[in-house]
């Protein structure tokens, strides 16, 4: 598709077929568009190197940062060392040392940690070693631990949890999270959705307190 930089300073190298371009670079091509302090593109195997307050963002309203990235420009995927990610359509933020983008809404994230809270201090979070997930399916990570505000409240080897935005049965990101020391201990409260016909639904809330039990709403 087509390909449009903008930049203080243009290179080329003919060894390799290189074009480097410096200085707030504005890259726009098919579905995406990055600025950085400086680009690199290798023409011959359609991929590209950033550097610099690297920023993609996509049409969907995906927005991809880091400090180094390496793009594939044919098959729109990544990666960025030392990222963060927020994706739009779920309304999720996800950090970690490294991010790959590896298909249209798929990402793969090393010593990840991830929300759906806004802001520097998440009510909670999720972190882990290694974390996948896909736009309007599940997330899985690996040694992760969940978190209230900086309190670990769980941890397990293997984590699933919900990254969806179409109306389809599953859980849903918690819904409740407090700690009560004379009362009820840890409140958590992950709800269930069961879309039963495209005229019905219903959803169950699972709380857990730890001082008095498990309840079903």
């Amino acid at each position: 598709g087509a390909l449009q930089v903008e930049a203080d300073r243009f290179f080329y190298e003919r060894e390799g077929d290189i074009y480097r371009a410096r200085g707030d670079v504005v890259m726009v091509y098919e579905g995406a568009s990055l600025t950085a302090s400086a680009v690199d593109l290798y023409r011959g195997i359609n991929e590209g190197t950033a550097e610099g307050q690297v920023v993609l963002r996509s049409t969907d309203g995906d927005v991809l940062e880091g400090e180094k990235a390496r793009l594939d420009l044919v098959r729109k995927t990544g990666s960025v060392d030392a990222g963060r990610i927020f994706m739009a359509r779920n309304h999720f933020y996800i950090r970690g040392d490294r991010i790959e983008k590896r298909g249209e809404a798929t990402y793969f994230v090393v010593n990840a940690e991830a929300t759906s809270c806004d802001g520097e201090s998440p009510d909670w979070r999720l972190a882990g070693k290694e974390l996948n997930v896909t736009v309007d399916g599940y997330g899985t990570l690996t040694h992760g631990r969940f978190y209230a505000k900086n309190l670990p409240i769980l941890y397990s080897p293997y984590l699933l949890f919900p990254a969806k935005t179409t109306r389809q049965s599953g859980f849903l990101l918690p819904q409740r999270m407090a700690y009560s020391q004379n009362k009820v201990g840890w409140d958590v409260s992950i709800p269930f959705f069961w879309a039963i016909s495209q005229d019905a639904d219903a959803t169950f809330h699972q709380r857990y307190m730890s001082e008095r039990g498990f309840q079903e709403g």
